[in-house]
Order: C-alpha cells, then structure tokens, then sequence
C-alpha cells in the first residue's frame, strides 16, 4: 500500500469538505421565519366565513400569501393548515384533508428541527391519524399518533401535550374499550394544566375531558362515578365560564 501523499490539493479538497459539512449543519439547524405577525390577523379574519363560502375564503387567502414576498415553508404551512381545517375538521372530506396533509408534511420535511415547523409537523400528522381512526383503521391511527407526538413534544409547545392522549382515549372511546380510555382522558386532563398561554383553550378542552370520562363510567355501568364527572364538568364551566363572558368569538364555543 502506497502512502497518502498530503499535497496542497489533498489539502484543498479536505478542507472544502469541511466547509460543506459546516454548512450543510448550519443550515439543517437555521431557525425559519416565522411572519405570524402578518398572516396570523388575515387568517383570523377569514374564519368569519361559513362552509358555503369557503371559495371566497381560499380565493382571498391565496392572493394574500401571493402578494408576500417570500412566504416561508412555515407560513405555506399554516396557508395549507386552513384549507386542512375547512376539508377535513369542517366537511369530513378525507381525500382533501389527506391532500393538505401532504403538502404540510413535504413544505416542512426538510426543518423538522425548527420547534414551530415540528409542531405544525406534529400536527399534520394528528390530523391524518384523526382521518384513519374515523375510518374505524385504529392501528393506522395508532402508528400515526405515535409519530405526531415525537414531533408535538419536540415543539415545546405545553398546549399540544394534551393532543396525543385526548387521541388515544378517543381511540380506544370508539372501541368501546373505556377501561383503556379513562387513563388517557385523564392524562390529557392534567397534561393540559401546563398550557398557560391560552386559558380558553385549557378551559374549552379540560371540561370536555371531564364530561368523557362521565361518559366512558357510564357505558361501564358505574352510575355514581359517571354522575361525579358530571357534576365536576358543570361545576368547572360556572367556575370559569364568568371569565369569557363578552367575548363572543370565545362565549361561541362554551
């Protein structure tokens, strides 16, 4: 065997591999803009359209990201999210709301490091298990569930911790299996505690959560356990419910 001769060209070459390589990890780990400050506003603004009108919603939102210079895959994410909301959540259209999903999860392939775009990820992911489990395909949803939460936990957004379990406990609620889904609307119960930044989404999802377990102990005939969540449930919304009042955009969905 010959020795490596280490010439200037040797050299040369070594070291603009190591500039590549610094780069490459640079740009894997470079935080993505994020111009919610400009789309959040506009998009809110779009949801005062109704079902029949979401032609208009979509024509108007289009021409809004098309006037941006520049839209990041982060808010092509979020563009993309809105019509997913409206196809999937709004008219149960699977093969649309798989569509959006798609575009979600390729825009965002390459910055799942970035906390916001591994949320929006995470999300996506979510949403596809939702489609799989209202197609009664539990074990798709399942695997799907799974890989969205990696994502959820790696945002550090504490309001998305609740979204793997409340899940599952709907999984296994549609199975009628209730003795697995207890612990799991329970943990999305206490889990939900940590968002501190949104009170009405605590609020408006905690007290759902206590109303299925009410549910889940009456389907196990245990009438005294379902008639304690309840009461929890109604005692939780008075408690709380004072402090949306005059807030009709929140007071909508109590």
């Amino acid at each position: 065997m010959y020795p490596i001769r280490w010439g200037t060209p040797y050299i040369l070459a070594l070291l603009c591999s190591c500039i590549l390589l610094v780069s490459a990890c640079n740009v894997s780990h470079q935080q993505v803009p994020d111009h919610s400050a400009h789309f959040e506003p506009l998009l809110n603004g779009l949801e005062i359209y109704t079902s029949d009108q979401y032609g208009e919603a979509f024509r108007l939102l289009d021409s809004i990201y098309a006037a941006f210079p520049n839209p990041s895959p982060l808010d092509l994410s979020k563009k993309y999210y809105f019509k997913l909301d409206h196809y999937w959540l709004a008219l149960k259209e699977p093969k649309m709301g798989n569509v959006y999903i798609d575009s979600i999860l390729h825009v965002l392939a390459d910055f799942r490091d970035d906390p916001a775009c591994a949320k929006m990820y995470g999300l996506a992911l979510l949403c596809r298990g939702d489609i799989f489990r209202d197609e009664l395909k539990f074990s798709e949803a399942i695997a799907q569930y799974f890989e969205g939460r990696k994502y959820i936990q790696q945002s550090e957004d504490t309001c998305m911790f609740y979204e793997f379990d409340g899940r599952i406990a709907m999984v296994y609620y549609r199975q009628k299996k209730f003795t697995n889904a207890l612990p799991y609307f329970q943990e999305a119960f206490e889990s939900l505690y940590a968002c501190t930044k949104d009170t009405f989404y605590r609020f408006h999802y905690q007290q759902g959560l206590l109303d299925n377990m009410g549910l889940c102990y009456r389907e196990l005939n245990r009438h005294d356990s379902a008639l304690f969540y309840y009461d929890s449930a109604l005692h939780y919304i008075q408690q709380f419910e004072p402090v949306f009042k005059g807030m009709p955009e929140r007071e909508r969905n109590i």
